[in-house]
């Protein structure tokens, strides 16, 4: 299930990387000075968490071997090798740790701009029909 959730997530990410590519990036910013370059800053440490988690994730199946649902198998690069294992294996756990830190400081930054700053930061992520 762990692989399956990480296959959904890498290709939700290429989606997502190529839908903002596509549009040339991010709305123009409403805020100014800190608070922008800590937006900035926030995005581009969640597209390499992101990017990064992901790859490790593949990294740790590929060298321990595995199946998924008994339907296909991913050879081991490296299955004897316990130290390069959990190497990896701890590099793909801090990973998504920090990510999911993170994604916490990110979502209480949204609540603040909307009950705190009152702006329209949170308001402007959802769909047009709901603004």
């Amino acid at each position: 299930m762990h692989i399956l959730i990480g296959v959904v997530l890498g290709s939700v990410l290429i989606v997502r990387l190529a839908w903002r590519a596509a549009k040339g990036g991010m709305r123009p910013p409403l805020d100014q000075g800190v608070l922008l370059v800590m937006a900035r800053a926030a995005h581009i440490l969640l597209y390499g968490l992101l990017v990064t988690t992901v790859g490790l994730g593949v990294c740790n199946a590929w060298v321990r071997g595995d199946s998924v649902f008994g339907l296909f198998s991913i050879p081991g690069f490296a299955p004897g090798d316990k130290a390069l294992r959990d190497a990896v294996g701890g590099w793909h756990a801090l990973a998504a740790n920090s990510l999911l830190v993170l994604a916490g400081f990110h979502a209480a930054a949204a609540l603040f701009h909307h009950y705190g700053l009152r702006d329209l930061t949170l308001r402007r992520m959802l769909p047009r029909a709901f603004r």
